[in-house]
């Protein structure tokens, strides 16, 4: 349950939550939190185009190893990609250059 570390990490408002979720199975006993506000869970779910960040598990890191796209900040297990914006990727200190 990804979505309660956002909640409470971030000290998310409960209304907005309520009124923004999403759930894969509405319903249910345990409800499987898809999405709130401007926050997704899954990486499936996630639309490439418009992602600008992810917090991934390392073995989910595979796709995003182009250093021309993505900075990497790996922690433990995980890690925190960002897109490089093409308009700042020249002299950019966090993208490495040959």
């Amino acid at each position: 349950m990804p979505y309660i570390y956002v909640l409470f990490g971030t000290g998310f408002p409960t209304p907005r939550f309520s009124s923004t979720v999403k759930y894969g199975n509405p319903g249910s006993e345990l409800q499987n939190v898809m999405s709130f506000d401007r926050y997704t869970f899954g990486l499936s779910r996630c639309d490439r185009q418009r992602t600008e960040a992810y917090v991934l598990n390392r073995y989910e890191l595979m796709s995003f190893l182009d250093p021309k796209q993505f900075v990497i900040y790996a922690f433990g297990d995980y890690a925190v990609v960002m897109k490089i914006a093409p308009r700042f990727m020249e002299n950019s200190p966090l993208v490495p250059h040959s």
